[in-house]
């Protein structure tokens, strides 16, 4: 049986998400022969190295400008606590 082609990159994150669950139910249904879930499988790691990429550009595109104290803008990114340097809430 032959893999079917599946195109991700033109995917939003949304749709690849919502792809990648239905895959997921699919297989864990148990009516799939092997085949198939193997099939399913190689399109649900396409989907979610979709997903992987856009959150990582999400991520890069997160950040904070702010003005030293020359008044010139330099760009921060946000940290890992949940707060920018000035204490702000982090968005994700």
């Amino acid at each position: 049986m032959a893999a079917k082609s599946s195109n991700t990159s033109g995917l939003s994150f949304e749709a690849a998400l919502d792809r990648l669950e239905s895959i997921v139910e699919e297989m864990e249904s148990g009516e799939m022969p092997l085949e198939k879930i193997i099939e399913q499988y190689e399109e649900g790691m396409k989907h979610l190295a979709t997903c992987d990429q856009q959150l990582a550009e999400a991520e890069k595109r997160i950040r904070q400008l702010t003005a030293d104290a020359a008044g010139k803008l330099k760009e921060t990114e946000l940290d890992s606590a949940g707060t920018d340097d000035l204490g702000g809430a982090k968005l994700f």
